[in-house]
């Protein structure tokens, strides 16, 4: 097996897919959690806890459904946001295809959605 910043979005998305099974099985168990918080007590406050808790909670549940069942709509949506063909995304370096996306996610989708987000103020 390749390093993971060697290998192409396809062999990223295998790898992300068969580590969905084990991370759920971590994050549905009480006593993981628990030694989680024994053992960073004084490194993370419970906000972070809750914080990673949700992340990988939710890493379980989508992973599977995004690089599982709809893995080829998933590197064609990612096709899409990159702007090139799906076979080109599907070979390319995974850890670049991520970089990439989160890149373009910071830089021109989240301002799209943070302005675009109703305030709750009436016009």
């Amino acid at each position: 097996m390749r390093k993971i910043d060697e290998m192409t979005t396809e062999e990223l998305t295998n790898l992300m897919f068969e580590l969905a099974g084990p991370v759920g099985n971590l994050v549905q168990d009480d006593d993981f959690w628990t030694a989680l918080q024994e053992t960073t007590k004084a490194g993370m406050k419970l906000r972070q806890k809750d914080t990673l808790r949700f992340i990988l909670t939710a890493y379980a549940r989508l992973t599977p459904i995004l690089f599982g069942k709809y893995r080829g709509d998933t590197i064609k949506i990612i096709s899409i946001i990159e702007n090139r063909p799906v076979s080109e995304v599907s070979n390319a370096n995974g850890m670049e295809v991520l970089r990439n996306l989160i890149l373009e996610y910071w830089e021109k989708l989240r301002p799209f959605f943070t302005t675009s987000a109703p305030t709750g103020e009436q016009g």
